[in-house]
């Protein structure tokens, strides 16, 4: 579960740079989207389980949310960080990739490594 949350608190990081950098520039990250939850997490080719040729991808779409334990609590989990009653395990990340990588992401090399947690490498 602490890997999930990790990986929430790069969304919910996410959404706040995206809503920062608006307020500054006027117009969309374009990374990040619109600042909305729903747009960081569905930003083009920035979680690969959204991309419809992952194989998460089916998993996801077919999860029964109301009535499987495991996405209950991640929901639960989910409302608690968005009302703040959670805290960023990731010290502010933006970015991530699975530690199971044969060769880091090139990005990867430009940033600050901050966390680690769930098999996952943590940046900002």
């Amino acid at each position: 579960i602490r890997g999930v949350q990790a990986v929430m608190d790069v969304v919910l990081n996410r959404a706040n740079a995206a809503r920062k950098y608006i307020a500054i520039h006027g117009f969309n990250h374009h990374l990040f989207g619109d600042g909305s939850i729903k747009s960081a997490c569905l930003a083009r080719l920035q979680f690969s389980c959204w991309n419809l040729n992952d194989p998460n991808y089916p998993k996801i779409i077919s999860l029964d949310w109301l009535n499987q334990q495991g996405a209950i609590d991640v929901m639960t989990l989910a409302a608690d960080a968005i009302v703040g009653t959670v805290p960023d395990i990731t010290d502010g990340a933006l970015y991530y990739y699975a530690e199971s990588m044969v060769k880091p992401p090139l990005w990867a090399s430009k940033l600050q490594q901050v966390a680690s947690v769930g098999g996952q490498l943590f940046y900002r």
